[in-house]
């Protein structure tokens, strides 16, 4: 099977996808499915943190928090008398801030009067919300699974309703993208704001902005999707509705709707979407290649934890001859409880705890990271770890992969593949979001039928290209600043097959 053609069960399932463009740009895909009483949504947009301007990092998640908010139909008691009260608060916490940006100039009294009287103000505010009007609107007419998601590389909504509820989907999503309303933004900002506090002092999540931060210098897959807290704190509720304009267009926009698809679907949607208009200008691409590295990279982080090892390698991305391959080393290594690093250095070694390995960190539209997670066993180090995950790899280069290890890791990715399309409404946010993000829904499901071709010595091959130490991040967690000097592992991995380019672009 050649690259680009799908296996022959995706080709049935593909022939039964029908898609649509309207004239604005905007893509639905119809998924009709036999014996349903119900149709799943998925929206998705081609937009995520990677797309954020300078100095408004978290604004895509945020964004993503704030559409829950409602129109100014949904959600309020009385958009005539909201409408003005919202604008105040806007212009007193620009005047808050400005007062803040003077430091030490500033006038402690003059900022505690603003503050006192933003509370009061926003009060009057709370009044006039009907909390979560979205949400119970759609939970009295059968509607299931509300939620969204936004990563790196864009932004998902999903829900499932009653096949005989798709015109109220239309009407609740089209007034959403054409007039939403921002209310209760300070206090969603504060939100936000909080969840990055609680992230900064999760080992897990803090391991992983670490490494995506230590192994980008340049690209914007460097910032953590929440963003910073400096850029939050100083967020308006007009930057938000900026990036909403300017981002959420009807071009970049997908709709995907799985189930009971009747005759007249696609004219609701087209009914409710085809008025929507994409505003001006259009956001900026990223242009920002990250540059080849040239040296391997560490980094450190003191905090009340067990100590943790991460480390990744750049990798290319979606359209590259070597992904399939990349992703089924990942697998060989990191993937369930059979895997190299879990079965030599939990089972055997018994140095960790856990381990993993995966692919498509932090986000996938862009050449991104191979990366291994190990969590050392007490009174194990992470040097130790390393060590271990580094002959682990050298071990893999040197005597091969044996053909059913190969088989069961293609088997384990196509069941995580094929299980996504088995739930309706995941098979929507997959099929929408492939879409948005990566410009063809068809994308991921080619990817069976690549890894279907692989040897044992792409696998290889692969590994002694991309897998060196030069091309190495590693971040490590310590419980305490005595740890610092701990020894880490200088082995090589020893290289097979032909040289490749190791950061070519996607």
């Amino acid at each position: 099977m050649t690259q680009g053609e799908l296996t022959p069960e995706l080709q049935a399932f593909a022939d039964t996808v029908v898609e649509r463009k309207l004239k604005n740009g905007l893509t639905v895909l119809l998924i009709p499915r036999q014996g349903l009483a119900t149709v799943h949504f998925a929206m998705a947009f081609g937009v995520g943190a990677v797309d954020e301007p300078d100095g408004r990092t978290g604004i895509a998640h945020l964004y993503e928090h704030m559409a829950f908010k409602g129109t100014e139909a949904v959600g309020t008691k009385s958009w005539r008398k909201e409408r003005p009260i919202l604008r105040k608060l806007d212009e007193m916490d620009a005047a808050m801030l400005a007062e803040h940006a003077r430091g030490a100039r500033g006038d402690e009294k003059k900022l505690a009067r603003l503050k006192a009287a933003f509370t009061r103000l926003e009060a009057q505010a709370e009044k006039l919300v009907e909390p979560n009007e979205l949400d119970s609107v759609y939970a009295r007419n059968g509607g299931q699974g509300l939620n969204a998601f936004t990563s790196q590389d864009g932004t998902c909504y999903i829900i499932a309703l009653p096949s005989n509820r798709v015109a109220l989907w239309t009407a609740m999503e089209g007034s959403r993208v054409r007039m939403p309303v921002l209310r209760q933004f300070y206090r969603e900002r504060n939100v936000v704001i909080e969840e990055l506090r609680i992230g900064d002092n999760n080992p897990y999540a803090r391991l992983y902005h670490e490494l995506e931060a230590l192994a980008f210098t340049a690209h914007p897959y460097r910032v953590p999707v929440v963003g910073w807290k400096s850029d939050l704190e100083r967020m308006t509720r007009q930057d938000l509705e900026d990036f909403f304009r300017s981002h959420y267009r009807p071009d970049r926009a997908v709709i995907a709707a799985v189930g009971a698809i009747g005759k007249d679907t696609f004219r609701l949607i087209e009914r409710e979407f085809s008025g929507w208009r994409a505003g001006t200008p259009p956001p900026r691409p990223v242009v920002t290649v990250e540059p080849e590295q040239q040296g391997e990279r560490r980094g450190v982080v003191h905090m009340q934890a067990n100590p943790a090892l991460g480390e990744a390698w750049p990798c290319p991305t979606w359209g590259h001859a070597d992904k399939a391959a990349l992703d089924a080393l990942a697998s060989i290594l990191g993937n369930g409880n059979s895997s190299r690093l879990h079965t030599g250095l939990v089972k055997q070694r018994q140095i960790a705890v856990a381990t993993g390995a995966f692919t498509e960190f932090p986000g996938e539209r862009y050449p991104n990271l191979l990366t291994a997670i190990v969590w050392p066993r007490h009174p194990h180090t992470p040097a130790e770890c390393e060590t271990a995950v580094t002959e682990e790899i050298n071990r893999l280069v040197k005597d091969g992969v044996p053909e059913r290890e190969l088989e069961k890791a293609v088997n384990m990715l196509e069941a995580q593949r094929f299980g996504q399309l088995q739930d309706n409404t995941w098979m929507a946010a997959e099929l929408a979001s492939a879409q948005a993000s990566l410009g063809d829904w068809r994308t991921r499901l080619r990817w069976v039928g690549e890894l279907r071709a692989l040897t044992s010595a792409d696998i290889v091959r692969v590994a002694g290209v991309y897998l060196v130490p030069r091309r190495r991040s590693v971040m490590t967690i310590l419980p305490g600043e005595a740890a610092a000097a701990a020894p880490v592992s200088t082995a090589p991995v020893r290289s097979a097959g032909p040289v490749l380019p190791e950061h070519p672009d996607a």
